[in-house]
C-alpha cells in the first residue's frame, strides 16, 4: 500500500493553503545558482567576501502569509552563485556582500491561504579594489523570476536559487553601468499576482 498523503494535500482545492498549513515542508537547502552574468574581464570582481553577519543556517520567521522557513547552506549557495557568474576575471576587485537577507512573500492568494510564494533577497554590497578602497556601493532588492507553487524543499530551494541569480545579475548590471537605473529588474509581476488574488476572492 502506498504512503497516504496528509489530508491537506489530497486535492488541488486545498493546495491553496499549504504555505500556511502545518503539513507543508518549507525548507531551503544548499543550491547552485547559475546567474546570467557577462561582464568584461577587466571590470569583473575576482573574489567574493561574505560578511561574517551573513549566517549559513537560520530560520525565516513565520508571517501571516507564509510559515517559517528553515534555511541551511546559505553561505555556500551565495558562494556558488558568485563562482558561476563571475569567472575568468583578471582584476583584483573583490565583491563584498555585507547583507543578503532571504525572505518569502505571497505570489498568489486565495480565500483562506497562500497558493504560491516567491523568494526575495535584500542585499547590500561593495566593490573593493586591490588597495582595499571601496570603489562602488550597490544595494537593492530582487525576487525570483518564477513563483514556487509546491510546499517542498525542492521547490523552495529552487526559488531561493533564482533570487540569488537575480541578485548577482543586478549587481553585474550596476557594475557595468554605474548609476543607471534598472526599472523592473527582478521585480514581481504585480498584475499577475493581483489577478491571482482577485481570482481567489
Amino acid at each position: 500500500m502506498g504512503r497516504m498523503q496528509p489530508p491537506c494535500l489530497r486535492n488541488l482545492a486545498v493546495l491553496a493553503v499549504v504555505f500556511t498549513a502545518a503539513c507543508g515542508d518549507l525548507r531551503v537547502n544548499t543550491a547552485s545558482p547559475r546567474p546570467n552574468v557577462d561582464l568584461p574581464a577587466g571590470i569583473s570582481p575576482t573574489k567574493l567576501d561574505l560578511d561574517a553577519s551573513i549566517a549559513d543556517a537560520f530560520v525565516i520567521p513565520k508571517t501571516d502569509a507564509v510559515n517559517q522557513v528553515p534555511v541551511t547552506g546559505w553561505r555556500t549557495t551565495l558562494t556558488r552563485g558568485f563562482d558561476s557568474g563571475f569567472k575568468g576575471s583578471s582584476t583584483q576587485l573583490v565583491l563584498q556582500l555585507r547583507e543578503a537577507d532571504l525572505s518569502f512573500g505571497p505570489a498568489a492568494l486565495y480565500t483562506g491561504g497562500t497558493a504560491a510564494v516567491y523568494a526575495r533577497v535584500r542585499f547590500k554590497s561593495s566593490v573593493i579594489d586591490g588597495a582595499g578602497k571601496e570603489v562602488q556601493r550597490i544595494a537593492g532588492e530582487v525576487v525570483a523570476r518564477d513563483a514556487a507553487t509546491s510546499p517542498t524543499p525542492e521547490a523552495m530551494t529552487a526559488n531561493a536559487s533564482q533570487a540569488v541569480e537575480a541578485m548577482y545579475e543586478s549587481i553585474a548590471a550596476k557594475i557595468a553601468e554605474p548609476g543607471k537605473a534598472e526599472p523592473g529588474k527582478g521585480e514581481p509581476d504585480d498584475r499577475l499576482r493581483d489577478r491571482a488574488i482577485q481570482k481567489g476572492r
